[in-house]
This record gives C-alpha cells, sequence and structure tokens, in this order.
C-alpha cells in the first residue's frame, strides 16, 4: 500500500478507530453528540411516533413467545456462564446494592409490579419458568433451607397481623384444611370458592354484622373468632360440609362467647357487652 492510500484510508477514520459517518465521526460518535441526541428525543416524543410505536409493537410482540424465547437465551450455558461472572464481580454487587436501597428506586419498582398488565405478565412467566424441571427443583431445594423458613414466617406473621384480607383467607383456608381431614373428605376446590365469594365479598359480609363494640382490629388481634352459625360438627355428609362453609353460615363473634357456644345448636347471643378499650 503507497503511502497516498494510507492517507486516504486514515482520513476515513473516525479519531475513535471506526469507519466515518457523518462530519467526521463514526455513528456512535455522531450520536452521541448533545443536538443529535436532542434531536432523537423530540422524534420520539411526537405523539404522532408513539401511536405508530405502538401500533407496531401490537402487531408484531408475542408475549408469551418473547418470554419462551427470553427463558431459552437464559437456559444457555454460556450465557448463564456470563451471568454468574458479571454478578459475582464486587463492583457490580456494591452498584446494585446502592441501587436498590434508593427510595425513589423502591417506589418505582413497587408501582411497576403493582400494575395489573404486570401482574398477569408475571404469572405467565412464573409458569412457564417452573414448567422447566430443573427450576422446580431448584426451587423446592431452596423452600427446604432453613434461612428460607425463618424469613417466610417472618412475612407471613407481620401480613396475617395487619391485612384483612390476608387475615381473613388464612384462617378460612386452615378452619378447611383441619376439618377435611378430620372428617376425611378431599377437598376437590379452592378455599374461596368452596366459601363462595371474594375475600372482599367476605370482609363485607362481616363487617355488616359488627355490633358497636366490634372492630377490625379485634379480629386481626384474635378477640374475635369468625363463627359458623351453624356449627359444622353437625355436618354428616359432605355436601352438608360445603353447605355449612358457605359464607352466608359465617359471623363474628367474641372469643369467650365462641367458645362458651361450642357445637350447641341452640345456643343464645349473651346481651351483657364487655365494652371494647379500642
Amino acid at each position: 500500500m503507497s503511502w497516498v492510500e494510507e492517507k486516504v484510508l486514515i482520513t476515513k477514520l473516525c479519531k475513535c478507530g471506526n469507519k466515518i459517518h457523518c462530519k467526521g465521526l463514526c455513528r456512535k460518535c455522531y450520536e452521541q453528540l448533545p443536538y443529535i441526541k436532542a434531536m432523537k428525543k423530540e422524534y420520539r416524543e411526537r405523539p404522532d411516533r408513539k401511536a405508530r410505536a405502538k401500533a407496531l409493537h401490537a402487531k408484531h410482540y408475542n408475549e408469551l413467545e418473547n418470554i419462551k424465547r427470553r427463558l431459552q437465551y437464559a437456559q444457555q450455558s454460556e450465557v448463564k456462564a456470563k451471568i454468574l461472572e458479571y454478578s459475582r464481580r464486587p463492583e457490580n454487587k456494591v452498584k446494585a446494592l446502592k441501587r436498590q436501597q434508593q427510595p425513589e428506586v423502591k417506589i418505582k419498582l413497587k408501582k411497576y409490579r403493582e400494575r395489573p398488565d404486570r401482574k398477569i405478565i408475571a404469572k405467565k412467566y412464573q409458569k412457564i419458568y417452573y414448567d422447566i424441571p430443573t427450576n422446580k427443583e431448584k426451587s423446592r431445594w431452596y423452600q427446604r433451607q432453613e434461612k428460607y423458613k425463618i424469613k417466610k414466617n417472618k412475612r407471613h406473621n407481620i401480613r396475617y397481623k395487619n391485612d384483612i384480607l390476608y387475615n381473613l383467607k388464612n384462617k378460612m383456608r386452615g378452619r378447611l384444611k383441619i376439618f377435611f381431614k378430620l372428617k376425611n373428605i378431599p377437598k376437590r376446590k379452592s378455599t374461596m370458592k368452596i366459601v363462595g365469594c371474594s375475600p372482599q365479598e367476605l370482609k363485607q359480609h362481616i363487617e355488616k354484622q359488627f355490633d358497636k363494640n366490634m372492630n377490625w382490629g379485634l379480629v386481626l388481634n384474635g378477640e374475635i373468632h369468625i363463627d359458623h352459625d351453624t356449627p359444622l360438627d353437625t355436618a354428616k355428609t359432605e355436601e352438608d360440609v360445603y353447605r355449612l362453609f358457605h359464607y352466608s353460615n359465617l359471623q363474628p363473634l367474641l372469643a369467650k362467647d365462641n367458645l362458651s357456644k361450642g357445637a350447641k345448636l341452640n345456643w343464645i347471643k349473651p346481651d351483657n357487652r364487655i365494652k371494647s378499650d379500642k
């Protein structure tokens, strides 16, 4: 190669060593110019551009296919090794931890996870993820660890004492489990399907029956029980069990009254009420 050809070649290269695209710069360097960035941003934020991008996305984007493709990609040994190597770097660990502890990041992530569309996608992703045998085994192994059990119990106790809907669901589920086991009846439906309403509707049904001394704080503390008006012990057949577990047979009752009632059919609610300080 002559010195003339070398000179021509050198002049066609950007300062970073890449081929010139525009104004003596390669494409990468050219796109980093402030006024180019501003132009691109302005273009992306135009309403007609947004509408077009949304339409193209809806036409070509297949949610389930995309999830499967991402999972297949993540299962490749080379990709796994790269992810592991990247996550084990000390500087990346520190960077990730700092970012997660930022209040604005926490709020943003929480809002993002609580979006209805994201919840649907997360459920689909979870189903596909756990269909892979290795992921199932990994999850079961982790759930057997003592560290996970302590964390899970702590989270459950906090939520059980503060979340009314969670408290009600757990009470219904626990009572069903014990009773079905005693009667040797197989559970063929989910708890709330047997109860016959959603947790929110159950809450409203119980709240309607509160007297002036009752409140949800007493329910969460265990001072008020969710009682079956017609006792469960009167059930003779499987149909009776399902009928008595229906929400229409549920009522709030003070703990001492519920214990005195037991499995009596002709029990009369006492008039004298002990006023709550709460």
